[in-house]
């Protein structure tokens, strides 16, 4: 019985640590949307400011 269960528990935490590490990514990907918005943003802001 325990032996059968093992694999089944092996895959369960791969598939979290799978689930857990994409979702990362995505909130990393989106993190990296947003300071590049920022860094344009306050790019245009400082050539505006100073032209």
């Amino acid at each position: 019985m325990g032996r059968s269960q093992l694999p089944l528990a092996g895959g369960y935490v791969i598939a979290e640590i799978a689930d857990y590490s994409n979702s990362v990514a995505k909130v990393l990907s989106q993190l990296r949307l947003s300071l590049v918005l920022l860094a344009v943003l306050s790019v245009k802001n400082f050539k505006g400011k100073h032209v």
